[in-house]
């Protein structure tokens, strides 16, 4: 319904994505964070800036803004971006998360089952047999997960503060200094 040009991202190990996760996955979501999330949205702003013949205009500061959707983890993973490179703010035109929960915190069956349960703890199981989450195989999930992505994951989860694991990065001061980082739709 319109001229848009609609890209879709598999991200390392997921959907479609070569090489699958593996047992050999060192990767988790800091690195989805600082590496994939920035070279999808500079590649494609990048192939808009080419099509339209403005290949000095390189990397997400293209005139084309970016409209981006995400559903569960993924809107947490692109929030997080966001707060940790606030410059994106200027090309992403808006941001949909379908599902999006940083923080499970719900007293429910189904949490205690699946959170407390299979995320909790038969997951790190498996890691621990097989080097990674095969989460496919066993039918928990859309796709397998690297132990560093779980182990990273788990701490916000739970309710751990909205901090890089690795190197320590505060999104929510990062989100928190950007102006208009959330505008709220009643």
């Amino acid at each position: 319904m319109g001229n848009c040009d609609v890209f879709v991202a598999d991200f390392r190990g997921r959907g479609l994505s070569r090489p699958p996760v593996s047992s050999l996955s060192n990767y988790g979501q800091h690195e989805l964070i600082i590496d994939d999330v920035r070279a999808f949205s500079d590649g494609v702003a990048a192939l808009l800036a080419r099509e339209k013949g403005e290949e000095g205009n390189e990397g997400h500061t293209h005139s084309a803004r970016q409209h981006w959707l995400a559903h569960s983890w993924g809107g947490i993973i692109l929030s997080s971006a966001l707060a940790r490179y606030p410059s994106y703010a200027s090309s992403v035109a808006s941001q949909v998360w379908f599902g999006a929960k940083r923080v499970i915190s719900v007293k429910s069956w189904e949490k205690v089952f699946k959170i407390d349960l299979v995320w909790g703890l038969l997951f790190p199981l498996l890691g621990k047999i097989y080097g990674f989450i095969p989460a496919r195989r066993f039918k928990l999930g859309a796709d397998d997960e690297s132990l560093p992505f779980l182990s990273e994951c788990s701490l916000w989860v739970r309710g751990g503060r909205w901090v890089d694991a690795k190197d320590g990065f505060d999104y929510a001061a990062g989100a928190q200094s950007m102006s208009n980082y959330v505008r709220k739709i009643d």
